[in-house]
């Protein structure tokens, strides 16, 4: 499996990082390369999408925006069936969903990401 490491963000906050893995090693693994390539480009849809809606919200196109929380979610379900114990879907999803003030999903999101992660200092954040 991929590993995840935590890098310090703007105001404090903390994201993860994807790290990735050489093809050599996805084979070994078990895992066809295309879907961890295509599972990173799903979470980076999501935090794009994020922000298209923000800024779309941003602009008084408020239909616009909730369309694109509708992409957020189609990639979150994506990325979810393609690697589903790797929390950094659902880190992404959980801070878009936080962002756009959708707290139910977003705590929801959270929790699953915590129970994905090891116990420690990480695991000890998300809760």
């Amino acid at each position: 499996s991929r590993r995840v490491s935590v890098r310090q963000g703007g105001a404090g906050a903390m994201r993860f990082r994807r790290r990735r893995i050489s093809a050599g090693a996805v084979a070994l693994c078990g895992f066809a390369s295309a879907s961890v390539s295509e599972y990173d480009r799903l979470c980076d849809q999501i935090e794009k999408r994020s922000m298209e809606a923000g800024a779309l919200y941003n602009r008084g196109r408020t239909a616009e925006a909730f369309a694109a929380l509708d992409g957020v979610r189609e990639s979150f379900r994506a990325a979810k069936l393609l690697q589903p114990t790797e929390p950094q879907a659902y880190t992404s999803f959980a801070t878009s969903m936080l962002n756009s003030q959708q707290f139910d999903e977003a705590m929801s999101a959270w929790k699953s990401a915590a129970s994905l992660v090891p116990s420690g200092a990480v695991h000890d954040w998300i809760q």
